[in-house]
């Protein structure tokens, strides 16, 4: 599961990147908690992302990471 939150404070819960990624507000995401959601890779990250959960992964790769972000475990 992938839990996000946008600049307004909305929660929504999604079951893959590729339905966030395709959101409208996708760079207005500022936290995204991914936490054991045996993923492997992180797409490219929304621009106004200030913290990042996605511990118990196996990830293999980090994209650039943007630069408001705060807060990464």
């Amino acid at each position: 599961m992938i839990t996000i939150k946008t600049y307004l404070g909305i929660t929504h819960v999604f079951d893959s990147f590729d339905k966030v990624t395709s959101l409208d507000y996708y760079d207005s995401i500022t936290e995204i908690d991914c936490t054991k959601s045996n993923l492997d890779y992180l797409p490219e990250l929304p621009l106004q992302l200030n913290t990042l959960n996605c511990s118990n992964n196996k990830l293999t790769y980090l994209p650039d990471l943007p630069p408001y972000l705060e807060c990464l475990s």
